[in-house]
Order: structure tokens, then C-alpha cells, then sequence
């Protein structure tokens, strides 16, 4: 009886097994089927040698090539029970079975008996196929019936094995034996196969029940919506809450149902879904603010957040919502509450100024008629301090924040107030203002406007006496340390020689020193050479403490 039709049924039988291997290979790359499809590769190419070797060479060849074929399909198809089972693939493993190849392929060329030759090739192939057996037997992944039916025929294979050589000096025993082998190689293969559709479902159930268990579970409010179907197609219990609708009424239905009437004037709601729809579908995250109309009719605040679910069916956009009605009366009622008490902050800046302008004219009008020279002078002083801390709170109440003013507008402001006040023409002492943006507090604006105050003061009555002409500069900025550099310097006399410029000094000069060491904390020097420079350095914690991320001395 020939072996042929034998030969040929099983090495199309093993070559289709190879093939839906290679498929899912390719549809999804696992390391269990890789291995899986290189056994059965090279099981179809044991065949199809011994295939050709009985219609080209003479049926007693040795069988060399198909012996190491059927060795490295029984390799890989140990390694796909390890992989199967997440166990590691011991170091050894490769070089025990290409070591063994090499001494099949000696036994297939040297003269050695059919007998001996069968025992080298099927006996360690059988124990392979035992050992293969035995793991998916006590694995406990995937389904019980495929591995089952792998674990049993494997070994029942492996068995036969051990017999092949007793077959082979028989030819009419071989030719059954070919027969059973054949049915066994299908039977395995077809029992993998069966192994991983049954692990892949089970993978399926259980990642279904972790969605489902997320989607019960979570807080927000999740619905599944159809971009071709343009309907949703799931929800969880949270949806229900927020749109007033039982999950049976929301899936179905579509999501302008849930959009409040809008007026002719904006845009439309089948406009918005389908940009909206475009830059999910494009991979695009969206998170906005939406009003959603529930089935009772009342109308909800939400914060949506839309995004792509990958799908089989593809167009499918998962959306989030989140009631945010208390948290946008909470928004309202502070906004209110800020309104209301900036509006009083302003009126107290407004009334301090009003009543501080009231309080120089007052002083104004008590010198009025009194020919005391040094009296006059000194109601003036007093007069021009009050203004200087006037002008403060005006520019407090124009600013848009009323807890930090730019400094650099105040001291346009003082030097040109003081310029009129003090009667001191712009051609006679130039004033060169190299300021920048410096913002500071109301704890710091005051009395370093007092400060300046004194000192522009006496550079105007004091630097150039007998009409003199001279130049005032004066420079403000923020240092790299975030301290405020004030340096007003004059070219005029000078300091007359021995004053005191420490605290039993003139009374200008001891205000300035008292504001800036203890109101402003600043680091103060004086200097006569050329004229008289004055220079501060301080920091305003105040002008940023809500704003830890600024210097302490900010700029704009």
C-alpha cells in the first residue's frame, strides 16, 4: 500500500494549520502563536520532504531533513506551551535541542540501522510532546475543553511515538501508524487553535466586565454616542441621574435631544456636533462647558470632555459630564460678593483721598494772610506729604487690581505736582525719569511716595539755590534678586558740610530714614559727591503674597 495519499492528506492538513497561524500571527501579534506557527511550519515541511522523497527517492532513504523538521516542530511546540502558560523559556532549552539536531543529522549519515536511527528521532520528539502535554494540562489559562482536548492528544501523540520504531519493520503496521499520526497532528492543532479562541473570549468577558464595572462605577455621568448612527448606544448609571432618563430612553436617542432651545443668533447645535465630531474622530481630546436640558425640563450645567473610543464599528465618541450647577451658583454668588466689596474699596480709596484733599486745603486756607515765612514752609511741607499720600489712593482706585498700583505713573504724577506746587520752572532743574513698570502694594506705595516726597522736595527748595540750573535723575527698576532699586541723584550743592544724615539730622531727612528702615525695611544710603544721591533697596512681599510664582518687587 503506498504512503502517498498519507503524506499528502497530512502535510495539507499541517500546511492549512500553518496558514490560520500566520493569520492570526498578523492580526494580533502574540508570542504563543508565533511559536505556535513555527512548529506547525516546520511539521508541514517534514511532510512535504517526506512527501517528496517517496516520489523522487526510494522509500527505504534515510530521512534525515524530515527527522530535524519533526524535531523543531516538537521544540517550538514545547516553547508554545511555556509561552502559553507565561513561564520563562529556560537558557539552556536552545542549545540542548540544536546540539540533539546535530546528532540526528550524524545518526542519518553514518550507517546506522532504521531502528536506531527512529529511536534518536521519535523517542525525544515523543518526550517533547508528553512534556507539551502536561503544561497545557495544568495551565490555568483559557478555556477547560481546548485544553483539555490539546493536553490529552499531545500525549496520546507523544505514546505513539514511542512505538514508531517497533512500526517501522512492518510495513503494514507503519502505514497505520502514519494514519494515526496524521490524525493526532490535526487534532493537536486544531485543539491550540480551540485554546486560543477559548482564552481570547475569556480575555473578552473579563476586560467587558472591568468596563462595565468602570463605566457603573464612575462618578461621572459616561455615555457611548454613534457618530453614524448619530445616537447613543450606552450609558451607566450616573448618565441616568443627570439626564433624567433611564438607560432603556437614553440609549437610542440622540444628543440634540438633550440640548436647550437656542436663539437664531448662535450657531447651531448640528453645526457644533459635527466640528465637534471631526476633531474627536481626528484623535483630538475636547473639554468645554455645555447645558444640558434633562427630561423634567430643567436645565444643568455641565463640563463635558469628549474623546475617541476605539471600536471594531469605528465613529464611536465617548462623553463625560460632570454637574457643575452648584459649583457655578458658588462662581456667581463670589462674583457678586467681589463686585460689591471692590466697589466699597474703591469708595474708601475715593472718600480717603477726598478727605485728605480737604485736609490740605483746609491747611491751605489757615495760612492764607499769615506772613510767617517759616510757617509757610512748613504748612506747605505738610500740605505736599498729604498730597503725596492723596495721590496714592486715587491711583489705588483707578487700577484694575486695588491692591497693587504701577509706580512708575505715581511718581510722573508727584514730580509734576511738586514742580507747580513748589513753583520750580522745567528749564531751570531738569528732571530725567529712568523708571520702569514697578508694581507695588499699598503697604509699600505710601510711604515710599512719602519718601519721595521729602526728597524731591529738597532737590527742588535745597540742591540749587540763587536760581541755579541743574538736572535731577532719578531711576527705578527691579534687580535680578527681586528687591526695587530707588536712586535719585542731583547735581546741585550738595549736602551742606557736618550735617548729621542719621537720626538727629533734619526732619526731612529723619522721616526719610524712619519710613524706609521701618515701614519699607529697605537698605538706605546717602552720599554727597557732586550733588546728593539718595538710593533705596527694598522688597514688597505684600504686592505678591497671592502670587508665589512672582518676584517680591513685580514688573510689568
Amino acid at each position: 500500500m503506498s504512503v502517498l495519499p498519507v503524506y499528502f492528506s497530512v502535510w495539507v492538513s499541517t500546511s492549512l494549520l500553518s496558514l490560520v497561524f500566520v493569520y492570526l500571527h498578523k492580526i494580533h501579534p502574540d508570542a504563543f502563536l508565533r511559536s505556535g506557527m513555527v512548529s506547525w511550519t516546520f511539521a508541514a515541511l517534514r511532510y512535504a520532504s517526506l512527501l517528496a522523497m517517496a516520489l523522487v527517492f526510494a522509500p527505504a532513504a534515510k530521512p534525515i531533513v524530515p527527522d530535524l523538521f519533526g524535531l523543531w516542530a516538537a521544540v517550538f511546540l514545547v516553547e508554545s506551551g511555556w509561552r502559553f502558560r507565561g513561564s520563562p523559556i529556560p537558557k539552556a532549552w536552545r542549545s540542548f535541542w540544536i546540539g540533539y539536531s546535530f546528532v540526528i543529522l550524524s545518526a542519518g549519515l553514518l550507517k546506522t540501522s532504521p531502528f536506531v536511527s527512529g529511536f534518536l528521532d521519535h523517542y525525544p520528539e515523543g518526550a517533547m510532546q508528553l512534556y507539551a502535554g502536561y503544561l497545557f494540562l495544568t495551565c490555568r489559562r483559557g478555556g477547560r475543553v481546548g485544553r483539555m482536548t490539546v493536553g490529552f492528544t499531545m500525549i496520546a501523540w507523544g505514546l505513539h511515538k514511542f512505538d514508531f520504531p517497533w512500526f517501522q519493520a512492518h510495513p503494514a503496521w507503519l502505514m497505520t501508524g502514519f494514519w494515526v499520526t496524521g490524525m493526532l497532528t490535526l487534532l493537536v492543532g486544531i485543539g491550540i487553535l480551540l485554546v486560543y479562541f477559548e482564552d481570547a473570549r475569556s480575555t473578552l468577558q473579563i476586560n467587558e466586565a472591568r468596563y462595565r464595572a468602570l463605566m457603573e462605577q464612575a462618578p461621572d455621568a459616561i455615555v457611548v454616542y454613534d457618530t453614524a448612527l448619530r445616537r447613543f448606544v450606552d450609558a451607566n448609571g450616573s448618565a441616568e441621574t443627570l439626564f433624567g432618563s433611564t438607560k432603556s430612553e437614553l440609549i437610542g436617542s440622540d444628543i440634540e435631544r438633550f440640548y436647550p432651545a437656542r436663539s437664531p443668533a448662535e450657531r447651531g447645535i448640528r453645526d457644533e456636533l459635527e466640528e465637534h465630531r471631526s476633531r474627536v474622530l481626528a484623535g483630538e481630546s475636547l473639554f468645554f462647558e455645555r447645558q444640558i436640558l434633562r427630561a423634567d425640563g430643567t436645565v444643568v450645567e455641565c463640563e463635558a470632555r469628549l474623546s475617541f473610543l476605539p471600536s471594531e464599528q469605528g465613529g464611536l465618541i465617548r462623553a463625560s459630564y460632570i454637574d457643575i450647577t452648584d459649583r457655578k451658583r458658588s462662581e456667581a454668588r463670589i462674583r457678586d460678593s467681589i463686585r460689591e466689596k471692590d466697589a466699597l474699596l474703591r469708595e474708601l480709596h475715593h472718600r480717603t483721598k477726598n478727605n485728605m484733599n480737604l485736609i490740605a486745603s483746609l491747611i491751605r486756607l489757615q495760612t492764607n494772610g499769615n506772613g510767617d515765612a517759616r510757617l509757610l514752609e512748613a504748612f506747605e511741607k505738610i500740605e505736599n506729604r498729604i498730597h503725596s499720600m492723596a495721590l496714592a489712593h486715587d491711583k489705588f482706585y483707578d487700577a484694575d487690581d486695588l491692591s497693587r498700583i504701577d509706580f512708575r505713573e505715581y511718581i510722573i504724577d508727584l514730580v509734576a505736582h511738586l514742580r507747580v506746587s513748589l513753583g520750580v520752572a522745567e528749564e531751570r532743574v531738569r528732571a530725567d525719569l529712568r523708571l520702569e513698570h514697578v508694581i507695588l502694594s499699598i503697604d509699600a506705595a505710601i510711604p515710599c511716595g512719602l519718601i519721595l516726597n521729602e526728597l524731591i522736595s529738597n532737590v527742588f527748595t535745597h540742591a540749587f539755590p540763587e536760581n541755579r540750573s541743574g538736572a535731577m535723575t532719578m531711576e527705578m527698576r527691579t534687580g535680578a534678586d527681586g528687591r526695587c532699586l530707588l536712586r535719585i541723584h542731583d547735581n546741585g550743592v550738595g549736602l551742606p558740610d557736618g550735617i548729621d544724615t542719621g537720626r538727629r539730622g533734619p526732619i526731612g531727612l529723619q522721616m526719610v530714614k524712619i519710613l524706609a528702615e521701618h515701614q519699607l525695611k529697605a537698605k538706605i544710603e546717602i552720599a554727597s559727591d557732586a550733588g546728593t544721591t539718595v538710593a533705596l533697596r527694598f522688597k514688597d512681599f505684600a504686592a505678591n503674597r497671592n502670587d508665589p510664582g512672582s518676584s517680591p518687587c513685580s514688573r510689568l
